[in-house]
């Protein structure tokens, strides 16, 4: 079935439950098949906020009933590993009042889980809540059924037993609106003391029939509550640590996670510092040069004065030497003139031969070539290092990060680690960019020989499940925009030609595939040693490298 159009009426964490349900249950073809009828993927449903349209959600949801088989079922459907789609969060609920969760599940509903419906608090008491929903949408009876499982599991996060939820309204029966009376319960807590009180009343009557004395008979039934109530307390003690313990680790989770995020952002910005530096290093050789050859210029131009005079003292003084000399050279050519005219023409053409040559390398090496300098780079760490980057880049997305190191990488490349983590960074960059939702997936291997005919190379192949690039517009990645046209937010230009040029110079390569609205896989390969500077063309231009470096492959 081919994919409904893009629509952002509800977020597919309404259906996490059911999805888990039926994976679990029914296996995964099962879920793939629910979701292809609602033109979505099955790692659609991971818990990432992933929109759809109102149509989607409603197939989705009339499959998830017909495998179900029945309404009772249905609702034991929506209610599947609850607690566990909620992560973390569930030990947060337990800082504030049930009556305050409903408060706050009330605000974030309309951010989180839906953009075309509103809901109005019309009572709120510590053990009732009375609110009303509307929607823009025709909701029919399963979408109703979603709404009320989740406030009658919602008391399950807090340890507490299911809310009572009483629907006075309901859109899928045909009203304007729902509209919902919560009740929540706490558990029994006299159940022991009573029953330590009952066991002390049984011992009692038992000891008086025996004619062991009434005083004894009085005091266990007291002793029995006491020792029911000391189980109770123990209980509620032992419940308080265990409780205790799941926030101090979901909070140490999430605190390693936010200073993880943070150390490989700080990370990534040192590492553009470094390569700002490094280029500006080299620039200031540039300026340096052409300073020198600014002067060689002032030094020829003074040379020439004495013999060469009304001729303005810049850059094209040589070139007016050559044309005023031919022209003499073919009136004079046959008064015997022509030795010393012909010298100085000469002189002149290869003067302007070698200024021009001198500025076309100070000027193509602004965008070409680096001074690289390598150095053994262990693989083996990557795989580690790189996760985290993917992780940070990514951070509180809900995207699947997924790195691998398979058996035939290499060991070790030689490489300016600088350049490798330059192009590496650009390509992880683009991918959490244009990825909003599934799972980005880096797997770290050898090279194969069709792509890289060096024994010992190395491949970095990054696949997303982001927009993907139509292929009229896959030859434009690698180019950066004309300056002043809008790019908006599908243009890849300048990370992608950077990192290009980079593979270029190093004697590596770039294989794409991609296709819209499934994802892309782009392919760096890396040599084990770089190649001999020497055969590095200064001035090849963009179009060249991206002729020899690039391959596009098609979709399968």
């Amino acid at each position: 079935m081919s994919a409904e159009p893009a629509a952002s009426d509800y977020s597919l964490r309404i259906v996490w439950s059911l999805a888990r349900w039926i994976e679990d249950k029914k296996g995964s073809e099962a879920l793939a098949d629910a979701a292809a009828l609602a033109g979505v993927r099955p790692d659609d449903f991971d818990g990432s906020t992933r929109w759809v349209s109102h149509l989607q959600l409603e197939r989705f949801l009339a499959a998830g009933r017909e495998l179900a088989g029945d309404e009772e079922s249905f609702r034991s459907a929506l209610a599947h590993r609850f607690e566990e789609g909620y992560g973390a969060f569930r030990y947060m609920v337990l800082a504030v009042s049930q009556e305050r969760m409903g408060h706050l599940a009330i605000a974030m509903a309309g951010k989180v889980l839906t953009k075309v419906s509103r809901f109005e608090i019309l009572q709120s008491t510590p053990r009732n809540f009375v609110f009303r929903y509307t929607s823009t949408r025709p909701e029919s009876r399963l979408v109703c059924l979603t709404r009320v499982m989740g406030w009658v599991m919602s008391p399950t996060l807090r340890g507490l037993p299911r809310a009572e939820v009483v629907e006075h309204a309901c859109i899928g029966k045909g009203d304007a609106f729902c509209e919902y009376h919560v009740r929540w319960f706490e558990e029994r807590r006299l159940v022991p003391i009573l029953i330590g009180c009952g066991l002390g009343v049984a011992a009692g009557i038992a000891l008086a029939w025996l004619g062991l004395g009434r005083v004894a008979g009085l005091g266990l039934p007291l002793l029995g509550a006491a020792l029911g109530y000391v189980r109770e307390l123990r209980r509620v003690a032992r419940h308080n640590v265990e409780e205790a313990t799941g926030i101090g680790t979901a909070l140490r989770t999430l605190g390693e996670s936010e200073s993880e995020t943070r150390s490989e952002i700080v990370a990534l910005q040192q590492r553009q510092y470094e390569w700002s530096t490094r280029l500006e290093h080299e620039a200031n050789e540039r300026n340096a040069t052409l300073e020198r050859i600014v002067a060689g210029l002032d030094g020829l131009q003074q040379t020439r004065v004495s013999s060469i005079r009304g001729f303005s003292h810049d850059l094209r003084n040589p070139l007016f030497v050559v044309r005023a000399n031919t022209d003499l050279l073919r009136a004079k050519l046959t008064e015997g003139e022509d030795a010393e005219i012909l010298a100085d023409m000469d002189t002149a053409s290869r003067q302007i031969e070698s200024m021009l040559g001198k500025l076309m390398e100070v000027a193509t090496a602004e965008t070409a070539l680096v001074k690289l300098a390598p150095k053994p780079v262990v693989i083996a760490p990557l795989a580690a290092v790189l996760q985290r980057r993917l992780k940070a880049l990514v951070h509180g997305r809900g995207i699947d990060i997924q790195v691998s190191l398979e058996a035939d990488a290499p060991d070790t490349i030689v490489i300016d680690p600088l350049v490798f983590d330059r192009v590496v960074d650009n390509l992880l960059t683009n991918a959490a960019k244009y990825t909003d939702r599934g799972t980005i997936r880096l797997a770290i291997r050898g090279a194969n020989r069709a792509a890289l005919d060096a024994p010992g190379s190395l491949t970095l192949a990054l696949s997303d499940t982001g927009r993907g690039i139509p292929a009229s517009q896959i030859d434009r990645i690698f180019r950066p925009r004309p300056a002043g046209e809008h790019t908006g937010p599908d243009s890849y230009g300048i990370g992608l030609s950077s990192a290009v040029r980079l593979l270029g110079q190093i004697g590596g390569a770039l294989e794409v595939t991609s296709q819209p609205g499934v994802g892309s896989t782009f392919s760096a390969h890396f040599p084990p040693v770089p190649p001999d500077q020497r055969r590095s063309a200064a001035d090849e231009g963009l179009e060249s490298v991206i002729s020899r470096v690039v391959k596009v492959r098609k979709a399968s």
